[in-house]
């Protein structure tokens, strides 16, 4: 069987259109281990949530999503918990998007400030006269009383030179209050930046952005997709859409100034070659407890996919001496089959080292949105060094209202339950929460 895939270099938009005309294809069909713990209605409550859910100390859920709500420009939600073991979960928008200087169409995974406030990214909107819809960041006040409303402020407004278009959510410095990210688009040569938010000194001051780096598309990368991490040092470290030596993108690090004055150095530590390796990556990068990195490719690897290949899963390893190389790995390439194909999001790691993700595609070729369900995936470390990485899926989607096409990735909530986010199906088909046994 060939899947039949659309993800090639700068395919975003490519992929919310047949996300669109696939949204009415899909049937109701029996899950196995998912429930779901809520539906979306579009409005007043969203459509679409193309990002990940995050979880507070409660368990409650909090996202985004890119449509629907009261003004049609997408909405943050919150999902709250039942109080009772087998209770209802119940649904609460904290704010819609109207489109203009507050943002529009947020496509990203939020993050909570040191304070319990919720900060993130649009898309679109903004209130830059040059720039009107290059995006914006937004920051969502907690309610001093319970039951209160939510008050959102924008934080900044993209104006195209300082980047332009955040796709991803932001990385928060909790000892400085400071905020990192990555635009799609926008900087010197429109291929993307890294930036850098930087919060007044007092409350009725503004927030600053600054460019710690601006992507060329050459070898050092471009369009960076995915949100940030950072290592024990402050290094950062993220994936480029676009670029690199060979043009499928990279993984790149951005080494902090050696002076306080001194500039961030940016650094490709791996280019893609759209071979095994695979291509693409829209996901970040994940530590684990020795330095390695783990991500995804959305193409290359396994060329039983049409259009590229059917994505993978990449470890890389830092190099034993300062200035070496990093070596990559490919740990799972996936067939397009039962396993899924192209994932979209990063994967997460437990505490025994095993990885858990999202792939947006393949899956149940019995189902009714195929091969555009997608799957819940796990994968485990082998037992030596000369072994194999082992597959499980978890979960496929069978596009009716369990949902289908998860991009975004997981999260661990309570009993290690894997609670996400699929963009289309259910009963509205508008996009669900799921719930997914490990």
């Amino acid at each position: 069987m060939k899947f039949h895939g659309m993800m090639r270099a700068a395919r975003l938009p490519m992929a919310a259109t047949i996300l669109s005309l696939v949204l009415a294809s899909c049937v109701q069909a029996a899950g196995q281990t998912e429930t779901i713990p809520y539906t979306f209605q579009n409005s007043p409550d969203g459509a679409q949530p193309w990002g990940g859910a995050i979880a507070d100390g409660a368990g409650n859920l909090y996202g985004t999503t890119i449509d629907g709500g009261q003004y049609g420009y997408g909405t943050v939600y919150e999902i709250i918990a039942p109080t009772s073991v087998g209770g209802a979960w119940t649904e609460s928008v904290l704010y819609s998007f109207q489109g203009g200087s507050d943002g529009a169409n947020p496509y990203s995974n939020l993050v909570f400030d040191g304070s319990g406030n919720l900060i993130g990214t649009t898309q679109g909107g903004g209130n830059q006269a040059n720039c009107s819809f290059c995006g914006a960041v937004f920051k969502l006040t907690h309610p001093s009383t319970t039951g209160g409303a939510w008050t959102e402020a924008s934080l900044y407004s993209f104006d195209g030179l300082h980047g332009a278009n955040p796709y991803a959510g932001l990385l928060y410095d909790g000892t400085t209050g400071r905020f990192f990210g990555t635009t799609y688009s926008g900087g010197t040569a429109e291929a993307g930046v890294v930036f850098q938010l930087t919060p007044p000194s007092g409350k009725a001051g503004t927030w600053t952005e600054s460019v710690l780096y601006s992507f060329t598309g050459g070898n050092d990368g471009g369009s960076p997709y995915a949100s940030l991490v950072r290592d024990k040092a402050g290094n950062l470290y993220g994936t480029a859409l676009l670029g690199g030596s060979y043009g499928y993108g990279s993984v790149f690090e951005l080494a902090i100034p050696t002076s306080k004055t001194g500039p961030w150095t940016e650094s490709s530590i791996y280019s893609f070659t759209d071979g095994s390796d695979g291509a693409e990556s829209y996901g970040a990068v994940a530590f684990d407890a020795t330095g390695n990195l783990y991500g995804t490719t959305s193409v290359g690897g396994n060329p039983n996919c049409a259009g590229g290949g059917c994505g993978t899963v990449f470890e890389l390893k830092p190099p034993a001496t300062k200035g070496g190389a990093w070596s990559e790995k490919t740990l799972y390439a996936f067939s397009g089959l039962s396993d899924g194909a192209q994932p979209f999001d990063n994967v997460i790691l437990d505490k025994k080292g095993d990885l858990y993700g999202t792939s947006t595609f393949g899956g149940s070729s019995n189902a009714n949105c195929a091969p555009y369900c997608g799957t819940v995936f796990e994968l485990v470390p082998p037992a030596s060094s000369s072994g194999s990485w082992s597959e499980t899926t978890l979960y496929q989607f069978q596009g009716g209202n369990d949902g289908y096409a998860p991009t975004a990735n997981v999260v661990v909530g309570e009993e290690s339950y894997l609670y996400g986010t699929a963009a289309g199906g259910g009963s509205a088909s508008a996009g669900i929460i799921f719930r997914v046994a490990p």
